[in-house]
């Protein structure tokens, strides 16, 4: 049988069979009243409450207890769950979730909310300390009244008595603090082949901790099998671009580069040059909007100009260089940087992504 290592904080909801060990890596710990009591004043305004967890409803609740505030005062209100976890929690409470997020983020309430009708709405969020800010983002953006309530903080648990990790054949992440708080206990995430992610935020997670590590990314997004990410695509993230010298190593496209310009003769100009095509970072942009077709291309941004040249192993010019680009074949981009939120931009701005 598996031997399975749960830690989030209540294993009754993991689904996998096998021997499971409990070890909560992370500890929820409920604000005092006195420090959320300013939120509840205004409550009885509140048109809308959301809830993003289990604790953030058996937290409120408590919250609302020792404030006096009765279940009474709810009924008014419409309830919305994060997802079904949450929705039972607060059956257990005596409270009835009206709309039920799917998929279980906040992404799921925010397609949730956008079908509702907010006009003259009033929303109140218990949450963690250290919830994303994507439903806050969204309510701002669509100027919807909210109040969100920091009711609570996790922290890492440790203890001293660390359980063996190779004993273990599936260790279950519940959330992205739990992945912060295993790296924090541990030192480092297990073997890949060990992890379970539970739900896409924490799944997303692991993975930006997996590519902290790791300097490139493969993107190969595509529509109607054609890749959709173009050059400007990529350069637009760059944020230091000004700051490097930069060269084309090679070019292999189509395009309209201006009268009395050929891209054949910009390609032969390329392969002849012992450095490439030195180009500033403001005439690289405008190079990349005059492709049509491109088929493979190799660039380079260096922080030192000595280290604009040819590399015969492609290994170390990942190594020596602060940014590298590539189109490959017309199947995909590589990219590898220094600047490891360029990767992290790029991470989450595609969805066919690699790291290498």
């Amino acid at each position: 049988m598996r031997k399975i290592l749960y830690l989030g904080t209540d294993p009754t909801h993991c689904r996998l069979v096998g021997d499971i060990t409990h070890y909560p890596i992370i500890e929820v710990v409920p604000r005092v009243v006195e420090q959320v009591q300013s939120a509840y004043c205004h409550f009885a305004d509140y048109t809308h409450l959301v809830f993003t967890s289990k604790h953030a409803v058996a937290i409120a609740c408590d919250h609302m207890q020792q404030l006096g505030i009765s279940l009474r005062e709810l009924q008014d209100k419409h309830i919305l769950a994060i997802g079904r976890i949450t929705a039972q929690t607060l059956s257990s409470r005596g409270l009835c979730a009206h709309h039920v997020a799917d998929p279980e983020t906040q992404e799921g309430l925010i397609q949730l909310i956008d079908s509702l009708d907010c006009r003259n709405s009033y929303f109140f969020l218990p949450r963690s300390s250290l919830s994303r800010s994507a439903l806050t983002d969204y309510l701002r953006k669509q100027q919807i009244s909210y109040c969100a309530c920091d009711s609570y903080d996790t922290i890492t648990r440790r203890n001293d008595h660390l359980p063996k990790i190779d004993n273990f054949d599936l260790i279950v992440f519940t959330s992205p603090s739990t992945v912060r708080g295993f790296i924090e206990v541990f030192g480092s995430l297990p073997a890949l082949d060990k992890v379970v992610a539970i739900g896409p935020v924490t799944h997303r997670a692991l993975r930006l901790e997996v590519f902290m590590k790791i300097k490139g990314i493969r993107i190969s997004d595509k529509k109607n099998n054609i890749v959709s990410v173009e050059l400007p695509d990529i350069l637009i993230e760059i944020s230091n671009g000004n700051s490097l010298y930069w060269s084309v190593l090679y070019l292999y496209a189509t395009g309209r580069l201006g009268e009395n310009k050929s891209m054949p003769a910009l390609e032969e100009q390329i392969k002849n040059s012992e450095r490439g095509l030195c180009i500033s970072w403001d005439e690289l942009n405008n190079l990349a909007k005059k492709f049509w077709d491109l088929i493979d291309i190799t660039i380079i941004g260096c922080s030192d100009k000595s280290l604009i040249r040819r590399y015969d192993d492609d290994q170390k010019m990942r190594e020596t260089c602060n940014t590298v680009i590539k189109m490959i074949d017309s199947g995909c981009w590589e990219i590898f940087s220094k600047d490891e939120k360029l990767i992290k931009r790029l991470s989450q701005k595609y969805k066919n992504i690699e790291f290498l």
